[in-house]
């Protein structure tokens, strides 16, 4: 959602709600080496399986505010976001942050 003319003419809020795709199950398996013999000069390889099952769901949100500054030849944006279970983790912690945007026209 964003909004143009909030608090000036030439300003814009946005709100964003997103929950990132993830893989609900599978996985798949590869012959990978584990092993390496000196003397023979031969690698052991074994069948490795790997889940693709997450133990969580990402969910992102974020909040921007941007404005025309400079007599309309720049723009000045802020972005405050929160990640909930990021990389679709259950037991990572929360991943919040912000970021600050200045574009020049020239």
């Amino acid at each position: 959602m964003a909004k143009r003319g909030v608090l000036g003419d030439s300003d814009r809020v946005g709100f964003r709600l997103a929950q990132p795709l993830r893989v609900e199950k599978g996985g798949f398996a590869m012959l990978l080496p584990t092993a390496y013999d000196y003397s023979t000069e031969t690698a052991t390889s074994t069948l490795s399986r790997f889940s693709l099952t997450p133990s969580g769901r990402e969910i992102d949100a974020e909040l921007s505010y941007g404005s025309a500054v400079l007599g309309g030849n720049g723009w000045l944006g802020t972005n405050l976001f929160v990640r909930r279970q990021p990389g679709h983790i259950s037991e990572s912690k929360n991943d919040v942050g912000a970021a600050i945007r200045f574009s020049l026209a020239f």
